[in-house]
């Protein structure tokens, strides 16, 4: 059974939600909450599996809370509903740690399949989503670019495009915080990439995200049409 948490300062749209997971058998809604700073007082919502949040079109509903929940409880799942997605929010989402995210229009017939995905420890975006932050795939060309990278580059830059930030990484990998900067810089000068969201747009575009692509710590990609 998957337990989860819905967070939204509109009870009528956590009504939603749970009314949408309501027919689901292997899912149950544990809790409602007004904030996500709620999440991170109790105990027994740390313990759930997936916390879903609507946010609206300005700001993430309690941004830093969502990285407080992720360095503190990284076992927790988060899932994003967006209102009215832009592809600056999308971006800025994405760097928090979060497992998913989903247009708010797709919920009645996507939410369950999402929660299912990111509980096991993949990253959930679905087509609304991806075609923003992809609107033209033939402007990232067709040379396959990645091929050029080293195994040890390859793996950073998947890393990079999964939400994991530096520091994480280095971690991870056991190396130390200037050697990950140094690979970062290398990948993304043979790559011809300025930006964070141009990782995250060629991984998309091109289905790089798979599990032989990266360990069981990181999530694994899950889109629509892609998986």
């Amino acid at each position: 059974m998957i337990k989860v948490v819905i967070a939204s300062n509109l009870p009528v749209l956590r009504e939603g939600a749970k009314r949408i997971l309501s027919q689901q058998m292997d899912i149950d809604v544990i809790a409602e909450v007004g904030h996500v700073r709620e999440v991170l007082l109790d105990c027994t919502l740390l313990r759930a599996d997936v916390l879903i949040v609507v946010a609206d079109s300005s700001s993430v509903d309690g941004k830093e809370c969502l990285l407080q929940l992720h360095q503190e409880c990284p076992a927790l799942r988060i899932m994003i509903l967006l209102r009215f997605p832009t592809l600056q929010q999308i971006m800025s989402i994405l760097r928090t740690g979060v497992s998913g995210l989903l247009s708010a229009s797709s919920a009645a017939s996507h939410l369950a399949t999402a929660i299912r995905a990111i509980s096991s420890g993949r990253l959930y975006l679905n087509d609304e989503l991806t075609r923003l932050l992809i609107p033209d795939q033939s402007s990232l060309g067709k040379d396959y670019t990645h091929k050029s990278l080293t195994d040890r580059e390859l793996e950073i830059f998947l890393k990079l495009a999964a939400g994991r930030k530096v520091s994480e990484i280095a971690v991870q990998l056991g190396i130390s915080i200037k050697t990950v900067s140094t690979h970062k810089s290398r990948l993304m000068d043979k790559m011809n990439m300025t930006s964070y969201s141009q990782i995250v747009q060629y991984a998309l575009a091109y289905g790089m995200c798979h599990p032989s692509h990266t360990d069981q710590e990181d999530p694994i990609f899950s889109i629509p049409g892609h998986a």
